[in-house]
């Protein structure tokens, strides 16, 4: 549900997934933290600047450390596009 809803730009469904997951005391996994990053990213109800956050969190977690980097090339790409202007697609 909570790619369903990234993909379908349901950015209010994929919050709520997001807590949902939480609710039922599950932890997150690598697939889980990198759903979460791509919705900060692509969200236009947050700032692009939680996805740092998001990072922080998988760092905290002890999630593998390919992961990690895996996700900071994501949001890097991101980060220079909007640094040159580029919208990148949503």
């Amino acid at each position: 549900q909570i790619l369903r809803a990234l993909l379908g730009h349901d950015f209010a469904g994929w919050e709520e997934g997001l807590k949902r997951w939480r609710a039922h005391g599950l932890p997150y996994d690598e697939v889980t933290y990198t759903l979460k990053l791509q919705g900060s990213i692509l969200s236009h109800r947050h700032a692009t600047e939680n996805a740092y956050l998001v990072l922080e969190e998988m760092k905290q977690a002890g999630m593998h450390p390919v992961v990690v980097r895996m996700n900071e090339g994501f949001l890097e790409s991101h980060t220079e596009l909007l640094a040159l202007l580029v919208d990148p697609p949503r």
